[in-house]
């Protein structure tokens, strides 16, 4: 897995004066708007409105409307978009829970790969050898 990361962001937390964040405070304030923006697309692509894909999702049409002008979930990470098609379409048709499993599901898919890792090494300060995400 090739890291393809493009944002110059880089935001720590002091702990214990080293700078270290957690793979789970990485995906909540990196991957998870991106997955989302991600989703926004797709489901509006596939036909949905914006209104739609926001209810479905759980998030506000505000929030749909900043991830399709790139003000919200631009930091740039190679996403698995044929996992987030599937996603998409699965969240589209199921029940209120659908979005939360889906979600989650790429999550998972998202370590697995290695795009955490990735996003980790930009923007925290992961374990020299590190492999928690993947267990």
């Amino acid at each position: 897995m090739v890291c393809e990361l493009t944002s110059e962001v880089n935001l720590r937390t002091k702990h214990s004066g080293v700078n270290m964040q957690t793979p789970q405070e990485i995906e909540v304030k990196y991957v998870l708007p991106v997955l989302r923006r991600e989703l926004a697309k797709q489901m509006i692509k596939l036909g949905l409105s914006q209104k739609d894909a926001a209810k479905k999702l759980g998030i506000s049409g505000a929030a749909v409307s900043q991830y399709l002008k790139k003000k919200r979930g631009t930091e740039g990470m190679k996403m698995p978009m044929a996992e987030i098609t599937k996603s998409a379409k699965a969240i589209m048709k199921g029940e209120k829970t659908e979005a939360i499993e889906e979600i989650n599901r790429l999550c998972r898919v998202i370590r697995k790969t290695r795009v955490l890792c990735c996003v980790h090494k930009k923007y925290g300060k992961p374990l020299k050898g590190c492999a928690i995400c993947l267990k």
